[in-house]
C-alpha cells in the first residue's frame, strides 16, 4: 500500500487504484513508485508461512528480503516513510509480547 498527501497524485475516481506488478522486479517497482510518488509505504508482501520457507529459504529470498530492501532504499532516497510488517517468527515465536528491541531468533534458516 502506498499513500500520498498530495491529492493530485491520486486517481480522479478515488483514493486508490489497483496495479498488477511483480514486486520482485526492481526496475518496474522503481518506475511505479516514481509514478505514484507515495509519502508512506506499508510493506506487507512476503511469504509468511514458516513451514513453506523452512528448507527453501532461497526460493523466498526475493520476496521476503530483496523487496523490503528495495522499498527501504527507495524511501530513504526520496524521504518517504516505510512501515514494514513482519511476524513474530523473527523473534522465535515463543512470546506474546515483543518490542522493537527484542532479540532476533529466527525460527528458520
Amino acid at each position: 500500500m502506498a499513500l500520498s498527501r498530495d491529492s493530485s497524485r491520486l486517481p480522479a475516481a478515488g483514493i486508490a487504484r489497483a496495479v498488477d506488478i511483480d514486486f520482485r522486479d526492481s526496475e518496474n517497482l522503481a518506475v511505479l513508485l516514481a509514478d505514484i510518488s507515495p509519502d508512506v509505504i506499508i510493506h506487507t508482501a512476503a511469504e509468511g508461512s514458516v513451514d513453506a520457507v523452512q528448507g527453501n529459504s532461497a526460493d523466498f529470498q526475493d520476496i521476503n528480503v530483496k523487496v523490503g530492501a528495495d522499498l527501504a532504499r527507495w524511501c530513504r532516497d526520496v524521504g518517504a516513510h516505510l512501515t514494514f510488517v513482519s511476524s513474530n517468527a523473527v523473534f522465535g515465536g515463543s512470546s506474546t509480547v515483543y518490542s522493537d528491541y527484542s532479540p532476533l531468533q529466527s525460527v528458520n534458516d
